[in-house]
C-alpha cells in the first residue's frame, strides 16, 4: 500500500504541475483565439482519458498487470521530445510580479475567481464521480462486461466533443450564460439515464449518459478562460486554481457518493449519484 500511495502521489503531483502551465501555453499560443487553443488542449487530454480504460484493459489482457508499465513509455518519449525539440514557453508579462502584486491582483478579482472556483468544484465533483462509478452502476443493473467497460468512455468522449464545440463557439456566447446552461442542463438527461438503466434499457441509458457528458462539460472552456481573462498577468496561477486545485477539492465527490450508497431510497450507488447530481445546480 505504501508503494501504491507513493505512485499515486507522484502521478497527481505531475498532473498538478503540468496542467496550469500547459493550459496557459495552449491559450496564449493560439494566435488570439484563446478559447479555441484551450479547448483543443483540453479535448485531446479528455479523449486520451476516455481511451485509457479500454487501452489499459487490452494491455493487461495481453501482458498481465505487470505489462501495464509499458503504457508509460509513450509519455516518457513525448516528454523528452518536448524538452529537446519543442522549447515552447508561456509568454506571460514583461515583468515578473512580486508577492504583493500577486496578492493585490487576486484580491481585486477574488470574488469572481471564488465563484468560478466553486462552479468548477461542484461540476467537476459530479463529472469525476460519474466517471469513476458508472461501470459499477452498470454492473448493479446487470449489464454485461462490454457495456460497463465502455460506459465511462462514452461519458468522457461526449464530454470531449462538448469541450471542442464550445471552444469553437465561445466567442459567440456569453460566458455567464454558458456556465448557467452547463450547470442546469445536465440534470434532466441524468435523471433519464438513471430511469432507463434501472428499467434495463441499455441503449436508452447509453444515449442519456452521452447527453449528460455532453452538457455537463459544456462550461469547462468558459470556466477556465474567463478566469484567465480576469487576471491575464497570472494566467498560469489562475489555471492552477481553476484546474489542479479545483479538481483536487472535487475529489470529495467520490467518497461522498460511496457513503450515501443505498441510503436515499435508491439501490446501490444510484443514491450517491442522485445526491451528486444536484451539485452542478448549486454551482
Amino acid at each position: 500500500w505504501a508503494l501504491l500511495f507513493i505512485l499515486v502521489l507522484l502521478g497527481k503531483l505531475g498532473i498538478s504541475l503540468f496542467h496550469p502551465a500547459a493550459a496557459s501555453i495552449a491559450s496564449e499560443s493560439s494566435g488570439g483565439r484563446r478559447e479555441l487553443g484551450f479547448s483543443i488542449f483540453s479535448t485531446i487530454g479528455t479523449l486520451g482519458y476516455a481511451l485509457s480504460q479500454p487501452v489499459f484493459s487490452a494491455c493487461t489482457a495481453l501482458a498481465g498487470l505487470r505489462g501495464s508499465v509499458y503504457l508509460a513509455i509513450p509519455g516518457v518519449l513525448v516528454a523528452f521530445a518536448y524538452l529537446l525539440f519543442l522549447p515552447v514557453q508561456a509568454r506571460g508579462t514583461d515583468e515578473a510580479l512580486d508577492s504583493r502584486q500577486i496578492v493585490a491582483a487576486l484580491r481585486r478579482h477574488g470574488r469572481n475567481l471564488g465563484v468560478l472556483f466553486m462552479v468548477m468544484v461542484f461540476r467537476q465533483a459530479f463529472i469525476m464521480t460519474v466517471t469513476f462509478f458508472v461501470a459499477k452502476l452498470y454492473d448493479e443493473w446487470g449489464f454485461g462486461r462490454a457495456a460497463y467497460a465502455t460506459a465511462s468512455t462514452i461519458f468522457i468522449a461526449t464530454g470531449a466533443i462538448s469541450v471542442l464545440a464550445m471552444g469553437l463557439l465561445r466567442r459567440e456566447l456569453e460566458p455567464r450564460g454558458v456556465l448557467l446552461f452547463s450547470c442546469l442542463s445536465s440534470l434532466p438527461p441524468f435523471a433519464a439515464f438513471l430511469a432507463a438503466g434501472a428499467a434495463g434499457d441499455l441503449a436508452l441509458a447509453g444515449l442519456f449518459l452521452g447527453l449528460t457528458g455532453l452538457l455537463s462539460n459544456s462550461g469547462h472552456v468558459a470556466n477556465v478562460v474567463t478566469g484567465q481573462r480576469l487576471v491575464p498577468e497570472l494566467s498560469s496561477l489562475v489555471s492552477g486554481i481553476l484546474m489542479g486545485f479545483a479538481w483536487a477539492v472535487a475529489n470529495f465527490g467520490q467518497p461522498y457518493a460511496a457513503a450515501l450508497s443505498g441510503r436515499l431510497g435508491l439501490p446501490g450507488i444510484q443514491s450517491g449519484f442522485a445526491a451528486l447530481a444536484i451539485l452542478p445546480v448549486i454551482g
